[in-house]
């Protein structure tokens, strides 16, 4: 919680729209709907409050991407009751493959398709450098994606490189999504 106070009505909209147009800022002020300044000495008028989160679209590995991908992937076909597609469906071997068909222009994806895609990419990739991968050209490639689509990749790259956790380990991935958390202020 931010209280911000001695400044103009007219100031704080000017901060609150240049913070959500240049996506500097994840939350959104809101006027404290409770609070009567002239009867509240804790929360006098010209107080404002960020409560919560800015409203970005959110991402997820949806039904029909998985069937989807599944069949133009030949990819190995999961159970109903499988939970995290993406790490089931992984395999490291592949991850070449998967990245091309991402980046064909014959097969086109659509955004739920694009999301499970890179998810098990990422996936995979991570098992790769578990088992000793280290392709620096390939992480160029996912990385210029990841990049490209930052508002769709998001949560994911957070989720990758545990960006709300103080230990390194966990997945081979983090220092790699470690850094893109750091350069553009995940």
């Amino acid at each position: 919680m931010v209280l911000i106070d001695v400044i103009s009505r007219e100031r704080i909209e000017q901060l609150i729209n240049h913070l959500i147009e240049n996506d500097h800022f994840q939350s959104v002020f809101n006027r404290y709907p409770d609070v009567n300044g002239e009867e509240d000495e804790n929360y006098p008028a010209g107080y404002f409050i960020i409560d919560r989160p800015f409203n970005r679209p959110r991402y997820f590995v949806t039904k029909e991407a998985i069937e989807s991908l599944t069949k133009q992937l030949n990819l190995m076909k999961l159970s109903e009751y499988s939970q995290d597609w993406e790490i089931e469906a992984a395999e490291s071997s592949r991850v070449t493959e998967f990245i091309n068909y991402y980046e064909s222009l014959n097969t086109p994806l659509n955004g739920g398709e694009k999301f499970a895609l890179m998810k098990l990419i990422l996936s995979s990739f991570d098992d790769a450098l578990s088992g000793g991968e280290d392709n620096k050209e390939l992480w160029f490639r996912i990385k210029e994606h990841l990049i490209s689509d930052l508002d769709m990749f998001r949560e994911t790259i957070r989720y990758w490189a545990l960006a709300d956790e103080d230990f390194e380990d966990g997945f081979e991935l983090i220092p790699y999504m470690r850094e893109l958390v750091v350069k553009f202020s995940l």
